[in-house]
């Protein structure tokens, strides 16, 4: 049974990390319900393993279950159209690649947190965020041959 302190230290953490996480989260699913799920399971398992609640950086591991919640069960959505719309084209990218300009663009975090998040080197986050930029680029660019 957790004790008092413990149960306070879980509710501060959940205040603190839970509106990032959600957003991330959100961006990530493009659905307020999987993205809640998946928000649900990531917070359960960083308590069940016992991870610090007190750090002042964001917690790495929380964003990196809530991304393999989505490797797993959120595959991207493939789509041959252009001039989609940003959120739209997030879902038709893989999800390594969403993460990390989800992470970087939206989020606003640096190289290396990103990458301790998404677990990648640095130079492969860079190659990733170049990936999600391409891909984006023309899924959300108008076609020639459209008016």
């Amino acid at each position: 049974m957790l004790d008092a302190l413990t149960t306070q230290s879980i509710e501060g953490f959940y205040k603190r990390w839970s509106p990032q996480a959600f957003a991330f989260a959100r961006h990530l699913f493009g659905d307020g319900n999987r993205a809640e799920r998946a928000l649900q399971e990531a917070f359960h398992t960083y308590i069940e393993w016992e991870l610090p609640l007190d750090e002042a950086d964001p917690p790495a591991f929380l964003f990196l279950f809530v991304l393999d919640y989505a490797r797993k069960d959120a595959p991207e959505q493939t789509s041959t159209k252009q001039h989609l719309a940003l959120p739209e084209a997030l879902l038709s990218i893989p999800a390594t690649e969403r993460a990390v300009f989800i992470l970087q663009a939206v989020m606003g975090w640096d190289d290396l947190l990103v990458g301790e998040t998404v677990e990648l080197p640095v130079q492969e986050v860079r190659k990733h965020m170049m990936k999600a930029l391409r891909a984006l680029r023309a899924l959300m660019s108008k076609s020639p041959f459209t008016k």
